[in-house]
């Protein structure tokens, strides 16, 4: 098996992993909202959250799965490294962090709303939950959107002998 169409089954089950871990959260996001006290028990906030899990979630599974089509269709048989490979890699790698931070940032927003993080409105509490995924979420964009200039830096890095 050559190393295309191993990288190329990678994302497709790396995409099927997305959407299937989305669609296992919606029972936990809608959990979440029932044991919270102190809302009015409209579903508005856990379908909001749940749509846009899903939206999420089916953009990124298309995406990965355009992906390892073009990785058939682009990469030579050979199983030497190729940089567009690494350019590859620090896309998912950012698409990754960015799923991660905004399930971690509607968890954090569920919380701040209801008030279960802070007992007083102190907004240097409410700021410290959105501080990490914050940082995740704009670290996954830097990767997914620069991934070319990180490895070319990185290409640069190595031919310099560092």
């Amino acid at each position: 098996m050559s190393g295309k169409l191993i990288s190329a089954i990678c994302f497709k089950l790396f995409a099927i992993y997305f959407i299937v871990m989305a669609v296992v959260s919606i029972p936990s996001i809608w959990g979440l909202y029932a044991t919270l006290p102190d809302l009015d028990k409209t579903p508005t906030l856990p379908a909001i959250v749940t749509a846009i899990t899903l939206i999420v979630a089916w953009f990124i599974t298309r995406k990965l799965w355009n992906l390892s089509n073009s990785v058939i269709e682009q990469f030579p048989d050979t199983d030497s490294p190729k940089p567009d490979l690494e350019e590859v890699l620090f896309s998912v790698l950012g698409v990754f962090f960015i799923i991660s931070a905004v399930s971690q940032l509607s968890t954090s927003f569920i919380g701040i709303w209801s008030g279960t993080y802070a007992s007083d409105p102190d907004i240097a509490s409410y700021v410290t939950y959105l501080i990490g995924p914050s940082v995740e979420l704009i670290a996954g964009i830097f990767l997914a959107l620069r991934a070319n200039g990180i490895s070319y830096y990185l290409t640069k890095i190595r031919r310099a002998g560092v």
